[in-house]
């Protein structure tokens, strides 16, 4: 007897790349792994691509960090975890929420804005010290208009990995043509709660999610982990797709990229020049930033740190960089690590 494989599965989940998100499995993490305290600041990374992302919050003790708890059996060795605070308020409309965001040219597959726009399965592995009724946000912008759809899936046991499987129908009206956008909401103030389940609507700050959210944030000492998160084409979940860590990291590396710098100097003035360095090429020009302090070789034989550190970059698509150093010693040569950095 033959058994024959569904049109759609052939079409946009078997053959081919099937997961859209980048380090879903949270094994990427360039910018640490130790627990860091969320506070008022709009947007925290732990693991690559995953942020922690806050808004209208007055304040915030909780933290986030890469962990090693994971489900048993299924191949992750990282999630990234978020701990509730003992001190945590909004303002009006105010959230926390799991971000993750993604180029609307690698979602053109949706077809998102026309009469063919598909459904897709978003599947992920979570476990909460919080039970109920939590809400994802699946948001999308075309340059002018932003739109929100919100899915409802239940934690139902107290510290225990539950696998979760979301349809999303396709938007004919709006297409995806700059970002999309996914939110596990946390918690926060009731003013954003007001979202019905299951219908795309034009962006709301007060519908971000349902009546139903629990403020799993606002619980001291309350957890939620978060793994194996897949974005597929399709009404089917299909098992999760892991790539090599070396690809998974050079998918991260287009919007941030930690990387040593080291150049023969070349001295004009007070100013020490570096040579370009190439490195992987980025979504858009990135911020250009020093980790720590530039070390430094003089030609009087001494070493030392210091000095002002600048860098600047050049064209996204050959992604070159240099440095230079602010330093009245005449300098051999100087080093130290820099972090270039063009997330969406």
């Amino acid at each position: 007897m033959t058994t024959k494989i569904p049109p759609e599965l052939v079409d946009n989940q078997v053959f081919g790349r099937r997961n859209l998100v980048i380090n879903g499995a949270m094994r990427v993490a360039q910018r640490g792994t130790s627990a860091t305290t969320l506070s008022t600041t709009s947007e925290i990374f732990r693991a690559d691509r995953f942020r922690v992302e806050q808004g209208t919050v007055t304040a915030n003790n909780g933290t986030t960090e890469v962990s090693t708890d994971v489900p048993s059996g299924q191949g992750f060795t990282k999630s990234l975890k978020v701990t509730g605070g003992s001190s945590v308020s909004y303002g009006t409309n105010g959230f926390s929420a799991i971000n993750y965001r993604g180029e609307g040219q690698d979602f053109s597959q949706v077809l998102h804005g026309t009469s063919s726009a598909k459904t897709v399965t978003i599947s992920f592995w979570v476990k909460s010290s919080v039970t109920g009724t939590y809400s994802l946000n699946h948001t999308k912008y075309d340059g002018s208009t932003e739109r929100f759809n919100v899915s409802e899936y239940t934690i139902s046991q107290a510290n225990t990995w539950e696998y979760k499987k979301i349809n999303v129908v396709g938007d004919t009206s709006v297409a995806a043509s700059d970002w999309i956008r996914l939110y596990w909401h946390l918690g926060g103030d009731s003013g954003h709660k007001t979202a019905t389940a299951g219908t795309w609507i034009n962006g709301d700050a007060t519908k971000r999610a349902t009546s139903s959210q629990p403020d799993m944030i606002t619980t001291n000492g309350a957890t939620f982990f978060l793994t194996g998160v897949q974005f597929e084409v399709g009404s089917q979940a299909t098992p999760f797709e892991f790539r090599s860590f070396g690809e998974e990291l050079a998918l991260c590396h287009r919007y941030y990229e930690k990387f040593f710098y080291g150049a023969t100097a070349v001295n004009i003035g007070s100013h020490s020049f570096g040579n370009w360095n190439n490195i992987q090429p980025k979504r858009a020009e990135p911020t250009m930033s020093l980790s720590g302090t530039m070390t430094y070789y003089a030609s009087n034989q001494t070493s030392g740190t210091g000095g002002t550190a600048q860098t600047v970059s050049f064209r996204p698509s050959s992604c070159a960089v240099r440095a230079y150093l602010i330093n009245n010693t005449i300098l051999i040569y100087f080093e130290g690590d820099m972090i270039a950095d063009a997330e969406i």
